[in-house]
């Protein structure tokens, strides 16, 4: 997520917690659309990474 300082799983155990991207990016006005679809994409490709051992 760019030049943020939070960490992608503490945004997935927020989603996880059942905030939705619309809640998360009014906690955490600096990031956007494009940053959470980042950490979706990053939690995507680390379960790919993992499952394909």
């Amino acid at each position: 997520m760019r030049q943020s300082r939070v960490p992608v799983a503490t945004i997935l155990a927020m989603m996880a917690d059942g905030m939705t991207a619309t809640d998360i990016l009014t906690d955490l006005p600096f990031l956007d659309e494009d940053d959470m679809a980042e950490v979706l994409h990053y939690a995507a490709d680390a379960v790919r990474d993992r499952t394909a051992r």
